[in-house]
């Protein structure tokens, strides 16, 4: 047997020690706990509620024409100013994939009919993926354009999307709704049957391009998921 007086000198000569390797597995499992914790507790990714906003316009032409024009992508590049090129990659059921050369580079767009004078059209940019909605409803003086987005910003624009509305708003009627307006004014010598999509349009050089209206616009107090067919917001 060992006198306690041994086990006492021996708790002094190594009681430092031992609190040293006491707080070691101490703050070890307590980081392994909060670890742990987290692990459990994390977050799915929220990409965040998608900013919404509306713009219309009404265009003196068949709303035939006017989708004729939204759906021609191979015209596009003479529509908007600022594409240059589209190319069909794939089609999936009614869905025609299209790479386009923009001005920031490729873009994958996504163009849907999905019935008489509505388009679905998603697009995927650097700063930002939308989902628009094309509504084209007949009036008196011609089509009423309307044009419905759902729009969520990437990385450091995700901060500014609260103040984006209005110039969203502007950059779908200067860059998407006045163009189609313009061009499908400008007259359609011939329109082609259904073919998949709402049908194509072969424009007429030599009719004068009208001066563009103003268009009014609204933000979306909320919507349904839509899809794209704006340029550049």
């Amino acid at each position: 047997m060992i006198p306690s007086t041994d086990y006492a000198l021996l708790l002094d000569q190594h009681r430092d020690r031992v609190r040293a390797l006491l707080a070691d597995v101490q703050q070890a499992q307590l980081t392994a706990a909060i670890r742990n914790g987290l692990a459990r507790r994390r977050p799915r990714p929220d990409r965040g509620r998608p900013l919404r906003v509306r713009a219309t316009i009404t265009v003196h032409a068949p709303r035939a024409i006017v989708c004729a024009v939204y759906t021609d992508y191979p015209g596009w590049a003479a529509t908007f100013s600022t594409i240059t090129g589209v190319r069909l990659i794939e089609r999936r059921n009614s869905t025609e994939v299209l790479e386009l050369d923009h001005r920031e580079g490729r873009v994958i767009n996504e163009l849907t009919v999905t019935g008489e004078g509505r388009i679905e059209l998603r697009e995927r940019k650097r700063h930002y993926d939308a989902l628009f909605a094309i509504r084209a409803d007949p009036t008196a003086a011609g089509t009423q354009l309307t044009v419905s987005g759902e729009l969520i910003f990437k990385r450091a624009f995700r901060l500014l999307q609260p103040f984006l509305g209005p110039y969203v708003r502007r950059q779908l009627l200067r860059l998407q709704l006045d163009p189609v307006k313009r061009r499908a004014e400008a007259g359609v010598s011939r329109i082609d049957p259904p073919t998949g999509r709402s049908g194509a349009a072969t424009m007429d050089p030599r009719a004068p391009a009208p001066a563009t209206a103003a268009g009014q616009a609204a933000e979306t107090p909320h919507g349904s998921p839509l899809r794209r067919a704006g340029r550049d917001a």
